[in-house]
Protein backbone atom coordinates (compact mmCIF):
# COMPACT_ATOMS: atom_id res chain seq x y z
CA UNK A 1 0.00 0.00 0.00
CA UNK A 2 1.58 3.66 -0.81
CA UNK A 3 2.49 5.73 1.96
CA UNK A 4 0.26 8.85 2.47
CA UNK A 5 2.90 11.97 2.51
CA UNK A 6 1.48 15.17 3.92
CA UNK A 7 2.30 18.59 2.73
CA UNK A 8 2.42 21.05 5.56
CA UNK A 9 0.30 23.18 4.01
CA UNK A 10 -2.21 19.82 4.42
CA UNK A 11 -0.50 19.40 7.92
CA UNK A 12 -2.19 22.99 8.91
CA UNK A 13 -5.33 21.96 7.82
CA UNK A 14 -4.79 18.54 9.04
CA UNK A 15 -4.22 20.45 12.81
CA UNK A 16 -7.12 22.96 11.97
CA UNK A 17 -9.65 20.15 11.30
CA UNK A 18 -8.54 18.47 14.66
CA UNK A 19 -9.24 21.97 16.69
CA UNK A 20 -12.75 22.42 14.99
CA UNK A 21 -13.53 18.77 15.73
CA UNK A 22 -12.76 18.97 19.35
CA UNK A 23 -14.18 22.03 19.21
CA UNK A 24 -17.35 20.60 17.99
CA UNK A 25 -17.46 17.31 20.30
CA UNK A 26 -18.30 19.91 23.45
CA UNK A 27 -15.06 21.81 24.10
CA UNK A 28 -16.71 25.34 22.60
CA UNK A 29 -19.58 24.88 24.92
CA UNK A 30 -17.69 24.76 27.70
CA UNK A 31 -17.06 28.67 27.80
CA UNK A 32 -20.06 29.76 30.03
CA UNK A 33 -18.46 33.52 28.68
CA UNK A 34 -20.14 35.19 25.65
CA UNK A 35 -17.19 37.30 24.66
CA UNK A 36 -14.70 34.54 24.82
CA UNK A 37 -16.61 32.46 23.18
CA UNK A 38 -17.02 34.68 20.11
CA UNK A 39 -13.68 35.84 20.12
CA UNK A 40 -12.65 32.10 20.36
CA UNK A 41 -15.15 31.76 16.98
CA UNK A 42 -13.98 34.70 15.00
CA UNK A 43 -10.46 33.29 15.58
CA UNK A 44 -11.66 30.33 13.92
CA UNK A 45 -13.51 31.66 11.42
CA UNK A 46 -10.15 33.48 9.93
CA UNK A 47 -7.67 31.31 10.50
CA UNK A 48 -9.71 28.87 8.41
CA UNK A 49 -10.94 31.98 5.84
CA UNK A 50 -6.31 32.64 6.09
CA UNK A 51 -5.57 28.71 4.69
CA UNK A 52 -8.14 28.04 2.30
CA UNK A 53 -7.97 31.12 0.87
CA UNK A 54 -7.55 30.45 -2.57
CA UNK A 55 -10.72 27.95 -2.71
CA UNK A 56 -12.57 31.50 -1.65
CA UNK A 57 -11.07 33.43 -4.45
CA UNK A 58 -11.47 30.84 -7.19
CA UNK A 59 -15.17 30.37 -5.96
CA UNK A 60 -15.78 34.16 -6.10
CA UNK A 61 -14.39 34.63 -9.64
CA UNK A 62 -15.98 32.08 -11.39
CA UNK A 63 -19.26 32.24 -9.45
CA UNK A 64 -21.68 32.09 -12.13
CA UNK A 65 -25.07 34.45 -11.56
CA UNK A 66 -27.55 31.49 -12.39
CA UNK A 67 -26.03 29.99 -8.94
CA UNK A 68 -28.30 32.00 -6.93
CA UNK A 69 -31.26 30.28 -8.90
CA UNK A 70 -29.65 26.53 -8.51
CA UNK A 71 -29.19 27.53 -4.63
CA UNK A 72 -32.69 28.35 -3.96
CA UNK A 73 -34.11 25.29 -5.91
CA UNK A 74 -32.22 23.13 -3.98
CA UNK A 75 -33.30 24.76 -0.77
CA UNK A 76 -36.69 24.50 -1.90
CA UNK A 77 -36.63 20.99 -2.43
CA UNK A 78 -34.57 20.39 1.01
CA UNK A 79 -37.62 22.14 2.75
CA UNK A 80 -40.63 20.76 1.25
CA UNK A 81 -38.83 17.10 1.81
CA UNK A 82 -38.17 17.84 5.24
CA UNK A 83 -41.40 19.52 5.99
CA UNK A 84 -43.01 16.09 4.66
CA UNK A 85 -40.55 14.29 7.06
CA UNK A 86 -41.81 16.33 9.70
CA UNK A 87 -45.48 15.55 9.28
CA UNK A 88 -44.65 11.73 9.39
CA UNK A 89 -42.04 11.96 12.36
CA UNK A 90 -44.61 14.20 13.96
CA UNK A 91 -47.46 11.53 13.56
CA UNK A 92 -45.03 8.91 15.15
CA UNK A 93 -43.32 11.48 17.78
CA UNK A 94 -44.93 14.76 18.64
CA UNK A 95 -42.17 15.57 21.53
CA UNK A 96 -39.08 15.97 18.72
CA UNK A 97 -38.17 19.70 18.58
CA UNK A 98 -38.50 22.12 15.69
CA UNK A 99 -35.55 23.50 14.58
CA UNK A 100 -32.56 24.72 17.05
CA UNK A 101 -35.27 25.39 19.65
CA UNK A 102 -32.60 23.66 22.23
CA UNK A 103 -30.52 25.93 21.76
CA UNK A 104 -29.49 28.65 24.62
CA UNK A 105 -27.61 31.25 22.54
CA UNK A 106 -29.05 34.73 22.53
CA UNK A 107 -30.78 35.45 18.98
CA UNK A 108 -27.57 37.56 18.46
CA UNK A 109 -25.24 34.68 18.80
CA UNK A 110 -27.55 32.46 16.64
CA UNK A 111 -27.51 35.08 14.08
CA UNK A 112 -23.82 35.07 13.91
CA UNK A 113 -23.70 31.05 14.32
CA UNK A 114 -26.18 30.45 11.45
CA UNK A 115 -25.49 33.06 9.16
CA UNK A 116 -21.66 33.84 9.15
CA UNK A 117 -20.04 31.39 11.02
CA UNK A 118 -21.66 28.18 9.74
CA UNK A 119 -22.14 28.64 6.14
CA UNK A 120 -18.53 29.81 5.89
CA UNK A 121 -16.67 27.77 8.13
CA UNK A 122 -18.49 24.52 7.86
CA UNK A 123 -18.41 24.39 4.31
CA UNK A 124 -14.74 25.12 4.16
CA UNK A 125 -14.34 22.31 6.93
CA UNK A 126 -16.51 19.76 5.48
CA UNK A 127 -15.90 19.93 1.69
CA UNK A 128 -12.80 21.49 1.01
CA UNK A 129 -10.49 20.47 4.12
CA UNK A 130 -12.28 16.74 4.56
CA UNK A 131 -12.38 16.64 1.14
CA UNK A 132 -8.68 17.24 0.76
CA UNK A 133 -7.81 14.24 2.75
CA UNK A 134 -10.64 11.28 1.35
CA UNK A 135 -9.20 12.09 -1.73
CA UNK A 136 -6.18 10.56 -1.12
CA UNK A 137 -8.02 7.68 -0.08
CA UNK A 138 -11.75 7.53 -1.90
CA UNK A 139 -11.44 8.34 -5.77
CA UNK A 140 -15.55 8.42 -6.01
CA UNK A 141 -17.24 11.61 -5.84
CA UNK A 142 -20.45 10.13 -4.81
CA UNK A 143 -18.78 7.85 -1.73
CA UNK A 144 -16.81 11.34 -0.64
CA UNK A 145 -20.23 13.02 -0.41
CA UNK A 146 -21.55 10.67 1.43
CA UNK A 147 -19.23 10.43 4.18
CA UNK A 148 -18.81 14.41 4.28
CA UNK A 149 -22.65 14.67 4.80
CA UNK A 150 -22.40 11.51 7.43
CA UNK A 151 -19.72 13.75 9.54
CA UNK A 152 -21.66 16.96 8.63
CA UNK A 153 -25.06 15.32 9.97
CA UNK A 154 -23.20 13.72 12.85
CA UNK A 155 -21.68 17.13 13.96
CA UNK A 156 -25.08 18.64 14.16
CA UNK A 157 -26.55 15.64 15.80
CA UNK A 158 -24.01 15.43 18.77
CA UNK A 159 -25.08 18.15 20.47
CA UNK A 160 -29.29 18.09 20.29
CA UNK A 161 -30.36 15.59 22.99
CA UNK A 162 -32.92 13.47 21.03
CA UNK A 163 -34.51 10.09 21.35
CA UNK A 164 -33.89 7.33 18.17
CA UNK A 165 -37.07 9.51 16.44
CA UNK A 166 -35.37 12.75 15.99
CA UNK A 167 -32.21 10.90 15.54
CA UNK A 168 -33.43 9.93 12.31
CA UNK A 169 -35.33 12.92 11.26
CA UNK A 170 -32.52 15.39 11.98
CA UNK A 171 -29.94 12.82 10.46
CA UNK A 172 -31.99 12.72 6.86
CA UNK A 173 -32.59 16.64 7.27
CA UNK A 174 -28.99 17.28 7.77
CA UNK A 175 -27.77 14.74 5.87
CA UNK A 176 -29.69 16.16 2.58
CA UNK A 177 -27.82 19.21 3.45
CA UNK A 178 -24.67 17.45 3.77
CA UNK A 179 -25.19 15.95 0.50
CA UNK A 180 -26.12 18.59 -1.59
CA UNK A 181 -23.32 21.40 -1.10
CA UNK A 182 -20.92 18.52 -1.14
CA UNK A 183 -22.85 17.18 -4.38
CA UNK A 184 -22.79 21.24 -5.91
CA UNK A 185 -19.49 21.87 -4.40
CA UNK A 186 -17.71 18.67 -6.12
CA UNK A 187 -19.54 19.42 -9.19
CA UNK A 188 -18.72 22.93 -9.81
CA UNK A 189 -15.53 23.05 -7.96
CA UNK A 190 -17.00 26.13 -6.30
CA UNK A 191 -17.36 26.46 -2.61
CA UNK A 192 -19.34 29.74 -2.41
CA UNK A 193 -22.01 27.96 -4.41
CA UNK A 194 -22.23 25.44 -1.40
CA UNK A 195 -21.88 28.15 1.36
CA UNK A 196 -24.61 29.96 -0.38
CA UNK A 197 -26.58 26.73 0.20
CA UNK A 198 -25.65 26.65 3.16
CA UNK A 199 -26.90 30.17 3.63
CA UNK A 200 -29.78 30.39 2.43
CA UNK A 201 -30.94 27.27 4.29
CA UNK A 202 -29.88 28.36 7.46
CA UNK A 203 -31.63 31.71 6.77
CA UNK A 204 -34.93 30.11 6.47
CA UNK A 205 -34.28 28.21 9.84
CA UNK A 206 -33.42 31.44 11.57
CA UNK A 207 -36.45 33.10 10.03
CA UNK A 208 -39.06 30.22 11.25
CA UNK A 209 -37.26 30.55 15.02
CA UNK A 210 -37.93 34.23 14.80
CA UNK A 211 -41.63 33.50 13.43
CA UNK A 212 -42.23 31.05 16.05
CA UNK A 213 -41.24 33.24 18.95
CA UNK A 214 -43.27 36.10 17.64
CA UNK A 215 -46.42 33.91 17.61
Amino acid sequence: MEKIKLKLYEWIIFFLLLIFLIGYMGLFSLMSNYISKTIIYLVILFAWIMVLEKYIVNGIKNFKKYYFNDALSIVIVIVLVSSLLNLIFEKIDSTIPVGNSQSTDSMLAMLFSALIFAPIVEELVNRCAMGLFLEKFIKNDVVINVVTAIIFAFLHLFKMHLNIYGLIFYGLVYGMLGYSCGYYYRKTSNIVLSMLIHFIWNLCMFAGIVLRNML
